[in-house]
């Protein structure tokens, strides 16, 4: 599979895991933004992307036993630099204009 970012390009170095299964350890996007893991097949699996910066991704694949997957690309999208602050201890407007 391939991990992108938003505008389609690639994204190199992000982490590659597979949820739960600590067992697999994990493996980094190439610069092309390709990966390769090799796991345990006959079940689904659930892979989790990740990368600093951006919202993590997860994909649940159906892995057959002694083959090999393709995973449709990922796409990453950055959080958003534009930030609101909540006052957690603002009082709420009580608009009861119906009596």
């Amino acid at each position: 599979g391939k991990v992108l970012k938003a505008d389609g390009t690639a994204m190199k170095g992000a982490r590659v895991t597979v949820l739960d299964n600590n067992e697999f350890g994990y493996t980094s996007t190439r610069e092309d933004g390709g990966y390769d893991l090799a796991v345990n097949g006959g079940a689904d699996l659930t892979l989790t992307f990740e990368q600093d910066g951006f919202m993590s991704v997860q994909r649940t694949e159906p892995i057959p036993w002694q083959d090999y997957v393709d995973i449709a690309d990922v796409v990453m999208t950055p959080y958003d630099t534009k930030v609101t602050d909540i006052d957690e201890n603002a009082s709420i407007a009580n608009d009861d204009s119906s009596t």
